[in-house]
């Protein structure tokens, strides 16, 4: 389905998907009602074409870095949903990517990161295992593969801020 045109419901499926082109800024945001493991690959791997295709960048090998970074990072963020956020089943995501677009000219301090891409859920976030065994490095992976990374935890759930500040 093309994201701009329409929107699909049922478990797992979007409830809504848009894509908004403003000056130098495209939006693309994905909700889905219900997230379960199974889905996190798609997710990732939608929202990865959509950088690759938004941006026209070149296709480098320094971009295709970046691209492996940016699935890294989502799919960790999108995995800490599914582990920590519904301890009862499945729950809802919500995924918003901004993507700046250079009009060629370049800037020293962008208003904006190249990519900025937001994760949320309306979970409790479940403690941490005392013992989490080869887990609990989502962070660390975090603060590897992005320019920076924020997580603001609320009553209402959790929200995951990943950016990249330039396209390689």
């Amino acid at each position: 389905m093309d994201a701009s045109t329409g929107s699909r419901t049922g478990p797992g499926r979007p409830i809504g998907t848009r894509s908004v082109e403003t000056p130098r800024r495209v939006v693309h945001e994905v909700a889905h009602e219900l997230v379960r493991p199974a889905d996190l690959r798609a997710l990732r791997t939608e929202l990865v074409a959509w950088v690759r295709a938004t941006s026209a960048a070149p296709a480098t090998s320094a971009f295709a870095d970046r691209l492996e970074d940016v699935a890294s990072g989502l799919y960790e963020a999108l995995t800490n949903v599914v582990d920590h956020a519904y301890t009862g089943g499945p729950g809802p995501i919500h995924l918003v990517a901004r993507l700046t677009l250079s009009d060629g000219a370049e800037h020293d301090a962008p208003a904006h990161p190249w990519l900025e891409i937001e994760v949320a859920d309306r979970g409790d976030w479940r403690p941490a295992d005392d013992d989490p065994g080869h887990r609990g490095r989502g962070l660390l992976l975090l603060s590897q593969v992005t320019d920076g990374h924020e997580v603001e935890r609320a009553p209402d759930g959790t929200r995951v801020r990943l950016w990249w500040h330039r396209p390689p």
